[in-house]
C-alpha cells in the first residue's frame, strides 16, 4: 500500500471520520504493517523522515494511505484515556490520535473495536495541536493540563 506525507497542515476533506489511537485500526487487518508505517511516515508525521522529533506544536501531519488523507497528532503525556468536549472517551496506547476516514476502514474488513474511539461528521476540519489540545475540527481533546 502506498504510502506518502501531505503538508503538515491542512484541511481534510468533509466526511464521516473514526478519531482514536491509530495502532488500533491500522495494522494487519488492513495490509499495513505498523513498523513499516512509522519507519516511512516519520512516526505518523510526528517526526521528520531523518528521525528527529518535531517540537510538539508541529508534531502532527497528513498522510495519504491507500488513497485517503489521515491525519495524527502527538498526545501531551503519551498514553492514557482523554476526552473531547463531548465527553467521549478516546484511549491511547501509541501515545498518538487521528482521524482516519470511515470509508478506509470500511474498505477492510477487519476485526476492528471502533469503541476505542468515537465517530464523528468532519466538515471544514483543520488539524491541530494547542498548548496539549489535539483539533480535528470542530473536536478538541484535551491531552494536556
Amino acid at each position: 500500500m502506498k504510502i506518502s506525507i501531505e503538508q503538515r497542515t491542512t484541511t481534510l476533506p468533509d466526511g464521516d471520520y473514526w478519531i482514536g489511537d491509530p495502532c488500533y485500526v491500522l495494522g494487519h487487518m488492513n495490509d499495513v504493517d505498523w513498523r513499516d508505517l512509522l519507519k516511512e511516515t516519520g512516526m505518523l508525521g510526528l517526526e521528520d523522515l531523518e528521525g528527529q522529533t518535531y517540537p510538539r506544536n508541529k508534531q502532527h501531519g497528513v498522510f495519504k494511505l491507500g488513497g485517503h488523507l489521515i491525519a495524527v497528532s502527538s498526545t501531551a503525556y503519551g498514553d492514557g484515556c482523554y476526552q473531547d468536549q463531548e465527553f467521549n472517551r478516546y484511549p491511547v496506547d501509541a501515545g498518538m490520535l487521528s482521524a482516519i476516514p470511515m470509508d478506509f476502514i470500511k474498505e477492510y474488513e477487519g476485526d476492528y473495536d471502533l469503541d476505542l474511539g468515537a465517530t464523528h461528521v468532519l466538515v471544514g476540519a483543520k488539524v491541530k495541536y494547542v498548548k496539549g489540545t489535539i483539533s480535528f475540527g470542530d473536536v478538541s481533546i484535551k491531552t494536556g493540563h
